[in-house]
C-alpha cells in the first residue's frame, strides 16, 4: 500500500477505509479491490464503477446520495433503477454470505420515487431514437460479417409471428442500450442488409424498439393517430404494427444520412446506395455527429494543428469534460508538450482532448488521475508499471515509451480522415493524414529522428543523432567506425547502421506509354532496399515510474514467447502509393500494395501497371510517391516527366461514301474518298479489275462487318474479298489490314488464322454493341477477403433480380462449384421472407 501513487490510498488504509473509482490507476483499483477481497479492509467507499463486473464480498451496501452528474445533459439527475439493481447486487454475494442489506439515504421528495422502483416492475425502454451510436454497430456488425447469416423469417416462429417470439438468434438484447437509428443505418447499408426503405421498416421491426413502442407508444412520442392510416377510399383505417410510423423514421433518417453523403437516398423509388463516406465511417466505427463535423470542418487545405482541432471535436469524445481542479495541470502539459497550438485553451473539452493527445505523442508523463484516466480513453493506452504488466500489454503487438498502445482512438479517427482524402484525391491532406496516423502510433513528432522506432538504441544515442542532424541518407553513406566516432561510443556504430538499413525503402522506376491522347498507360517497377529483420522489436523496454527512468532488458526469448512484435511483422511492409498532379493537387491513381518478406530477401522487384488520365497542354511532370503504411520516414518519389511524351496524332474527319447497287458516284469522288461504304456483292464486282481502279489498290484497311456469315449464303463471296485482298497486297506490297466483326464465335481462333490474325488481335467488345440493346449495371464491393466479399454479393444480387427482371429468366454466373451451391441457397433464404416464398417456380409445385 505505501509503494502506491495515490495519497489517500496510503492515508486511509491504516483506518480500514479505501476508495475506489474510474479516476484512480489500474493497479491502485486492483490493489483496494484486493484488499477488500482478502479483508484487509472494512469500508470501500466508492463509485457505480465497481457495481459493474467486479465480485467483492460485501454484506451490506449503501447508496449515499442518488444525484449524479449526466455530462451530456450538463446537470444532475436521478441514479436509474438499473444502477440502484446493480449496486444492490453487490449485497450478500452467493459464494459469500447467506443475505445481504441493502440501503439508499436520499432526499425526502425522493423517497417515494425510489421506494415505488424497487416494489414494482418497472419496464426497460429502448434508446433507440435518443442515443446517437453507442454500442450497437460493434456487435451487429460483427454478426453481419458472419457466413451464413440468419434469415429474417428464421427468427421467429409462424405461429407466433403477432408476438414476435423469437427462435432464431436474438439480435438485440433487451437490457443493453441500443444506439440510434441514424448511426446504424448506414453500417446496415454499406453491408447490402438494407437496400430500400421497405427493407429498413422490417429490419426495425427486430428491435426492441419496436417491441416497446407498441406496448408503450406515449413514451415515444407516438400518439393515437399513429395507428390510423388512410386507405384509397380516403377511409381510415387501423395500423396495429406501426408500419406508416416506421417507414417516416425510415425516410427521416435517409435524408439526414444523404444530406451527410454517408449515403445515396433515392427517395422517388425509396432505394438507398452506400458511399465512399459512408463505408469510411462503416469500416472505423466512426459516429454521424462525427462525419457532420468533418463535412463542416474538413477541406483539403488544413495544416495538422487543424487537425488535430477537428479530431478532438469528434463525438467519440463527448463524455470528456474539464475539471476545475485539473485546469493547473492542464495549463502546464500545454506549455511543456504541445508542439502545435490546441484552439479551446484549457477551459474547453474539446482544448483538453487536443492537449492530453499533444502530451500522449510527446511522451509526457501525467499526475492528475483523472487526467491519466481522460488520457487513456483518448489514446486508448494501458499503464505500463512492472515486467507483467509489459508481457500482458505485449500481447496486444504495439508499444511504447512509459505506455503500451491498444487501439487509440484518436488514431482510428486520423486514419478515417486519411481514407476520406485519399477518396476525395487531395495529394497534400493525404500525405499530412497518413503521416499523423503514424505520429499518434509511433508517439514521435514528425521532425524526430525515424531511428526512433527502434527500442534497441539508447535514449541520448538518439539525441546525439539529431543534434547532430544525422539523417537516414547520411548514415546509410557513412561507415560504422564514423558513426561511433561522431557519437563518441564506438561499439554503437554497427548498431545504428543496422537499424538504419531495416528502415523500409524501395527503389521505383516507371516508364510511360500513351494509350490515347487522354490516357497513359504507367508501368512502375517498385524494389525494396532494406534488411529484413525477424527479430522481436522489444529488446530493451524504457518504463517510467514516477520521476525515474528504469533502464530494463529482457530475455529475448521470453519476449517472443509473450508476443512480442517483430520489428518487419510476419508477412510483409505495407505501403501506400499514389500518383500526383502537383499542379493541379489532384491524385490519379492510388493502391495499397504489399513488399513481401521473400521479395526484400531475394530483392525482388514488383510490376504494377495501371492508366492515369494527361491533359493538353501537357503538364511539366507528375509525381509518383509511395509512403510506408506503418513507419515514419519511409516514403519514395518517382518523378514522371512529358517533357519528350510523344502523344498519337490527332486525324481530322473523314470522307466517306456509299458504293452500292442503288449508288454508284463517280470514278473522281471515289478516289477523293477516306472511307467507303458497301456491299460483299459491289466490291467484289469492283475488285475484280483492280489493276485498272488505282483507289482499290490504295485500300490500306478491309473492315469486314458480320464476317460470321461465312458460313451463310454470302459465305462465298467474303472468302473471295478476303482471298484477293491478300493476293493485291502481295504484288503492291502494301500491307492490308483486316478487322472482321462478329457475333460470338465458338471457333474464333479458326477465323482468326485465315485473316493473319494473331492472339493480340483477338478483341471482345462491350455489350451496347449487339443487335439486342443491352444495359449494364456495375456495382463495387471493397474488401480483401474471398468468401466474405462473395457473401456480401448475395443480397444486391436478390435485389437486381427483383429490379431488372422480376418476371423473366435469370442466369447467375459465379467464380467456383462451391459459390452456384451457396449463393442459391442464400436466394433462397431471402426468398423465404417474402410473401409467396416459391414466386420463382413457374409450375405447379405438385409437378
Amino acid at each position: 500500500v505505501q509503494k502506491s501513487r495515490n495519497k489517500q490510498v496510503r492515508e486511509l488504509f491504516p483506518d480500514g477505509f479505501s476508495i475506489h473509482h474510474a479516476g484512480m490507476l489500474r493497479q491502485d483499483r486492483n490493489l483496494v479491490e484486493s484488499l477488500f477481497f482478502n479483508g484487509h479492509i472494512k469500508v470501500l467507499v466508492c463509485t457505480a464503477t465497481l457495481a459493474w463486473g467486479v465480485n467483492l464480498p460485501a454484506h451490506a451496501v449503501i447508496i449515499k446520495g442518488t444525484q449524479i452528474y449526466a455530462a451530456k445533459r450538463g446537470s444532475f439527475v436521478d441514479l436509474g433503477i438499473l444502477d440502484v439493481m446493480q449496486i444492490f447486487g453487490r449485497a450478500g454475494r452467493p459464494q459469500f454470505d447467506k443475505f445481504g442489506e441493502g440501503i439508499i439515504i436520499t432526499t425526502h421528495d425522493k423517497l417515494s420515487h425510489y421506494l415505488s422502483l424497487l416494489t414494482q416492475q418497472n419496464p426497460i425502454e429502448s434508446q433507440f431514437l435518443e442515443s446517437l451510436a453507442d454500442n450497437l454497430n460493434a456487435e451487429v456488425r460483427s454478426n453481419e460479417l458472419k457466413v451464413g447469416i440468419e434469415s429474417p423469417a428464421s427468427r421467429m416462429t409462424k405461429k407466433n409471428k403477432e408476438k414476435y417470439v423469437f427462435t432464431g438468434q436474438i439480435l438485440l438484447d433487451p437490457i443493453r442500450i441500443l444506439s440510434d437509428i441514424t448511426y446504424e443505418l448506414p453500417f446496415k447499408i454499406a453491408l447490402g442488409t438494407v437496400t430500400n426503405v421497405e427493407e429498413a421498416v422490417k429490419w426495425i421491426s427486430y428491435t426492441y424498439l419496436y417491441v416497446r413502442m407498441r406496448a408503450n407508444p406515449l413514451v415515444y412520442g407516438i400518439s393515437h393517430k399513429a395507428y390510423q392510416v388512410e386507405n384509397s377510399f380516403t377511409k381510415k383505417k387501423i395500423d396495429p404494427t406501426l408500419a406508416k410510423h416506421r417507414e417516416q423514421l425510415v425516410i427521416e433518417v435517409g435524408r439526414k444520412l444523404d444530406k451527410a453523403r454517408m449515403i445515396r437516398f433515392e427517395e422517388r423509388t425509396g432505394y438507398f446506395s452506400s458511399t465512399d463516406l459512408g463505408r469510411t465511417a462503416s469500416h472505423y466505427y466512426i459516429k454521424y455527429n462525427t462525419i457532420e463535423t468533418f463535412n463542416e470542418l474538413f477541406d483539403a487545405h488544413k495544416t495538422e494543428s487543424d487537425i488535430f482541432a477537428i479530431v478532438s471535436k469528434a463525438e467519440e469524445f463527448d463524455q470528456i469534460k474539464v475539471r476545475e481542479e485539473e485546469i493547473e495541470e492542464l495549463d502546464a502539459l500545454l506549455n511543456s508538450f504541445c508542439e502545435l497550438s490546441a484552439p479551446g485553451g484549457v477551459e474547453n473539452s474539446y482544448g483538453k482532448i487536443n492537449i492530453l493527445l499533444q502530451t500522449y505523442i510527446s511522451r509526457g508523463e501525467v499526475d492528475s488521475f483523472s487526467l491519466i484516466s481522460d488520457s487513456a480513453y483518448v489514446a486508448q493506452i494501458m499503464k505500463i508499471s512492472s515486467e507483467t504488466d509489459l508481457r500482458i500489454a505485449l500481447q496486444y503487438k504495439t508499444y511504447g515509451f512509459f505506455m503500451i498502445g491498444t487501439q487509440k482512438n484518436a488514431a482510428r479517427i486520423v486514419r478515417a480522415l486519411f481514407e476520406i482524402a485519399l477518396r476525395k484525391r487531395w495529394p497534400a491532406m493525404t500525405y499530412r493524414l497518413l503521416n499523423l496516423s503514424k505520429v499518434i502510433d509511433k508517439r514521435l513528432w514528425g521532425w524526430a529522428s525515424p531511428l526512433r522506432q527502434f527500442s534497441v538504441l539508447p535514449p541520448h544515442i538518439l539525441t546525439r543523432l539529431e543534434e547532430k542532424k544525422l539523417t537516414v541518407d547520411k548514415l546509410k553513406d557513412m561507415r560504422k567506425d564514423e558513426i561511433g566516432h561522431i557519437l563518441h561510443h564506438v561499439n554503437i556504430g554497427l548498431k545504428v547502421k543496422q537499424c538504419v538499413h531495416q528502415i523500409p525503402s524501395v527503389t521505383m522506376e516507371a516508364s510511360i506509354q500513351p494509350i490515347t491522347r487522354t490516357v497513359l498507360r504507367v508501368t512502375l517497377s517498385v524494389c525494396p532496399d532494406f534488411t529484413w529483420n525477424d527479430q522481436v522489436e522489444m529488446e530493451n523496454t524504457y518504463i517510467y515510474i514516477k520521476e525515474k527512468c528504469l533502464y530494463c532488458r529482457f530475455n529475448y526469448t521470453s519476449l517472443q514467447a509473450s508476443g512480442g512484435r517483430q520489428v518487419h511483422g510476419t508477412v510483409g511492409e505495407p505501403w501506400w502509393i499514389w500518383v500526383e498532379d502537383p499542379t493541379n493537387d489532384h491524385i490519379y491513381h492510388s493502391e495499397y500494395f504489399l513488399v513481401l518478406k521473400k521479395q526484400v530477401i531475394s530483392k525482388e522487384a514488383q510490376l504494377l501497371v495501371f492508366t492515369i488520365p494527361i491533359f493538353e497542354p501537357l503538364p511539366s511532370q507528375y509525381y509518383i510517391r509511395a509512403v510506408s503504411d506503418r513507419w515514419l520516414g519511409a516514403e519514395a518519389v518517382c518523378i514522371i516527366n512529358f517533357q519528350h511524351l510523344i502523344l498519337p496524332e490527332r486525324h481530322p474527319p473523314h470522307t466517306v461514301i456509299e458504293l452500292t447497287g442503288d449508288v454508284t458516284p463517280d470514278m473522281k469522288s471515289i478516289a477523293k474518298a477516306d472511307l467507303i461504304v458497301t456491299t460483299p456483292e459491289k466490291w467484289d464486282g469492283v475488285s475484280r479489275s483492280w489493276q485498272n481502279r488505282n483507289y482499290v489498290k490504295q485500300v490500306t484497311i478491309l473492315i469486314i462487318d458480320e464476317i460470321h456469315l461465312l458460313g451463310e449464303e454470302r459465305g462465298p463471296v467474303l472468302e473471295v474479298i478476303v482471298s484477293r485482298t491478300n493476293f493485291i497486297s502481295s504484288h503492291t506490297e502494301k500491307p492490308v489490314r483486316v478487322v472482321g466483326l462478329s457475333t460470338a464465335l465458338a471457333n474464333a481462333r479458326d477465323l482468326a488464322d485465315w485473316l493473319n490474325i494473331r492472339q493480340m488481335g483477338l478483341f471482345n467488345f462491350r455489350p451496347s454493341v449487339r443487335p439486342v440493346p443491352l444495359e449494364v449495371h456495375i456495382q463495387g464491393f471493397p474488401g480483401q477477403h474471398y468468401c466474405p466479399r462473395m457473401a456480401s454479393m448475395n443480397k444486391p444480387t436478390f435485389q437486381a433480380i427483383r429490379s431488372h427482371s422480376p418476371a423473366k429468366p435469370v442466369l447467375i454466373f459465379v467464380s467456383s462449384r462451391r459459390q452456384t451451391r451457396l449463393t442459391a441457397l442464400e436466394l433462397i433464404a431471402f426468398l423465404a421472407s417474402e410473401e409467396d416464398p416459391k414466386q420463382w417456380l413457374n409450375m405447379d409445385e405438385r409437378e
